[in-house]
Parts: structure tokens; sequence; C-alpha cells
């Protein structure tokens, strides 16, 4: 499967029974004090297949669509200065089926490795490929009903 915005959108789409549109924005970065959601997407072998980045916009309102918890819900949520486990829980199931998205023809099995809370939590060789990625899309993702969040993908 090859990573477009559109093919994004469509999974999101289908796990989430909800339109979800896309904007391409300008890259961003999230500060080491910012909460945000870091995943890693290894292969087979255990190399670094890519990164996956959200913003606790996307993580939380993305986690609430996906269990269908009212949007009014997860703002109040997003308010709390604490991390919401049971909403990052959920995300973490979208981040472990997008894994289909790192998937090529010469590297067909790509996994989920470790997802991190924080920036300090990301180890060196994942904290090398944000600040040099070999390509990087960053997005803005519309869950309709549910509102708004930045993603950037590394690879």
């Amino acid at each position: 499967m090859q990573m477009t915005p559109e093919t994004i959108a469509k999974l999101l789409k289908q796990l989430l029974g909800r339109d979800v549109t896309f904007q391409k924005i300008a890259p961003f970065k999230l500060s080491a004090v910012d909460p945000s959601i870091t995943a890693s997407y290894v292969t087979k072998q255990g190399s670094l297949a890519g990164v996956w980045l959200c913003d606790l916009d996307l993580t939380y309102r993305a986690g609430a669509a996906l269990c269908m918890i009212p949007a009014a819900e997860a703002q109040a949520r997003l308010r709390v200065s604490k991390v919401d486990d049971y909403l990052v829980e959920n995300f973490r199931e979208i981040l472990n089926i997008c894994s289909q998205l790192f998937t090529t023809h010469e590297e067909p099995s790509v996994e989920l490795g470790a997802v991190y809370l924080s920036a300090e939590e990301r180890p060196p060789a994942i904290a090398t490929l944000i600040v040099a990625p070999a390509s990087r899309l960053d997005l803005q993702m519309t869950i309709s009903g549910y509102g708004n969040g930045r993603m950037s993908i590394l690879m």
C-alpha cells in the first residue's frame, strides 16, 4: 500500500466509520514539553521503518471516535493537563492498524513498535529520524463531528 494523504484518510474513515478529510500543512514541530504521541514502526528484522508523530488533539479525537465517545467528552479531556490513558490506548489500536501503510514491496511486513507519550522517551534513533527524515508528510486530519489534529509521518 502506498502512503498518501488519500490512503491515510480512507483507512481512518474505514476504522472510525466517519468522514475523514485532510489538508497538507507545513512541517510542524512539537516541543519536548508539548504533549504528543510518537509511534515507531519496525520491520521483522527490527529496523526502524518509520515514525508517526501526532499531536494530542488528533490522538484524543480519533481515540474517542473509534469507541464512539461523545466529541464533547474528548474535548473536555483535552483541557485536562495529564494524558488520558484510555483515549491513548484507543489511539494505539488505530496506530496498530495503520502499520499496513508502511508496508512496501521491499518490506512486506511492518508492525507497530513502541509508542512514546513524550519527547523525552524517544530513543536516539527516532530523535535522529525526526530531525532528518528521508521523506516527510505533514497533515491536518479532520474527523467529522470530532474536529482536527495534526500528524507527521516520517520515513
